[in-house]
């Protein structure tokens, strides 16, 4: 299929994990064509081309890229490719610190690398929206996850340096910053817990609505930003997650 401006495509990294999945089909329920980027395989009605690759390979990109301008004029971009690094500041290991970097944060910036040439390519005011997937973490510090919160706060330094470096040329950069959702990640981190029940009320007792947040919560914000209707917001990080950073805990 040739790429045409009456489909739009756009590229979801990640897109085989429960927030990346969510992504990819809300944005199929809103017209897009959807290519995941990831590891693995996404469910079938979460993408429509699976592209396997690294996140930390520019490569895998460019070819997440073309795959997706055979489907559309790739005006969506999605960094949501995430790796855990646990561990405080005086103990994670230097492999893990090393290959959760390349992961998540330099893999956002490959993607919005090869987001930003594809788009600046492309005819109109509004040629592209690029969604980074940050977390709670870049604003409130959590013991043992010292690096994680470092490759956050990176991914909205980066949102707010890409949106001002194309802002000129049409294409948005924005950032989503999650909290405590309903994810492998942390179900991993649940049953690897000395006591899961007790470590369950403390991140619940985080949120102020009082329950944990689903992946289609987090993906109904990203499409909302890759969406027209958000065409005069760029460089910001929009938080999902239930009230945590507006309300002191204990209260």
């Amino acid at each position: 299929m040739s790429s045409t401006d009456t489909e739009r495509a756009c590229v979801v990294t990640g897109g085989a994990g429960s927030i990346g999945g969510a992504i990819g089909r809300c944005l199929r329920a809103d017209g897009w064509r959807v290519v995941s980027l990831d590891l693995g395989v996404p469910a079938r009605d979460a993408a429509d081309v699976a592209v396997l690759g690294d996140v930390a390979a520019p490569a895998a990109h460019a070819e997440a890229a073309e795959r997706a301008v055979e489907l559309g004029a790739l005006r969506g971009w999605v960094n949501c490719a995430g790796y855990n690094i646990l561990g405080s500041v005086d103990e994670v290991e230097e492999a893990a610190v090393r290959r959760g970097i390349d992961v998540d944060l330099l893999g956002v910036f490959f993607g919005a690398a090869e987001a930003a040439r594809r788009m600046g390519a492309l005819d109109g005011p509004q040629r592209g929206s690029i969604v980074n997937i940050s977390s709670i973490h870049a604003a409130v510090g959590f013991p043992g996850f010292a690096a994680y919160a470092m490759a956050k706060g990176g991914i909205e330094a980066l949102t707010r340096q890409v949106a001002a470096e194309y802002v000129a040329s049409g294409i948005r950069c924005n950032a989503v910053a999650p909290g405590l959702i309903e994810s492998e990640m942390n179900a991993q981190l649940l049953a690897e817990a000395s006591d899961p029940d007790a470590l369950q009320a403390a991140w619940a007792a985080l949120t102020p609505m009082g329950r944990w947040g689903t992946p289609d919560d987090v993906a109904a914000v990203v499409a909302f930003l890759l969406d027209g209707a958000s065409g005069y917001i760029t460089g910001e990080v929009l938080a999902v997650n239930g009230g945590a950073t507006v309300l002191a805990r204990g209260r």
